[in-house]
């Protein structure tokens, strides 16, 4: 994947659907969020916008670097450059956002790096991600990890699911090009 295509063409891009529905349920009281696979940077710096601690994690260093131009050495923006399977930090959070970034998770990481995601998640917190079905191209090509709806609700026991969403169509990726989308977007709060 050329990751400097991908950033020219997802600078300046709108806010995700996914994550415009998410932050209107965040309680008042919220004021610590992770953007988990940032890239660009646009739900990170929103967040800051909407005056949260932000940690933003990307495995890519031109994502943070970008993120952290944007930022303008705002001192609420944390960032790391990590594999989600390396990354140790896991910081508490009210606010999790992860948009396809967790299907990228090589498969024998995959359920421990979900786990500690919705583990990091507080009480009354909100946790926002998607994930690739089985039937996605990526996962039949093994190139991201799928999971199934059953799978993805065991592991949020602890969570009340406020929207769950399958997806299954041909679409474009961001790089051009179609393919298969099999993909579950969900948003849920800890219990």
């Amino acid at each position: 994947m050329s990751w400097e295509k991908y950033y020219d063409k997802n600078n300046g891009r709108p806010l995700r659907p996914l994550y415009l529905q998410s932050i209107e349920l965040i309680s008042d009281l919220a004021s610590v969020a992770s953007d988990l696979g940032c890239g660009v940077g646009c739900e990170a710096i929103d967040l800051l916008k909407r005056g949260y601690k932000v940690h933003a994690v990307d495995q890519e260093q031109k994502s943070i670097d970008i993120v952290k131009a944007l930022a303008a050495e705002n001192s609420n923006l944390q960032t790391y450059v990590a594999e989600l399977e390396k990354w140790q930090d896991w910081p508490k959070v009210d606010f999790l956002f992860a948009y396809h970034s967790l299907p990228f998770c090589r498969e024998n990481y995959f359920k421990s790096v979900v786990q500690k995601s919705i583990a990091c998640v507080n009480k009354n917190g909100i946790f926002a991600a998607s994930f690739f079905g089985p039937e996605d191209d990526w996962v039949l090509e093994k190139r991201a990890t799928g999971i199934t709806a059953d799978q993805i609700k065991e592991m949020l026991t602890e969570f009340s699911i406020l929207h769950f969403e399958e997806i299954e169509k041909m679409g474009p990726t961001a790089l051009g090009g179609e393919k298969m989308w099999h993909v579950f977007e969900l948003i849920a709060r800890r219990d």
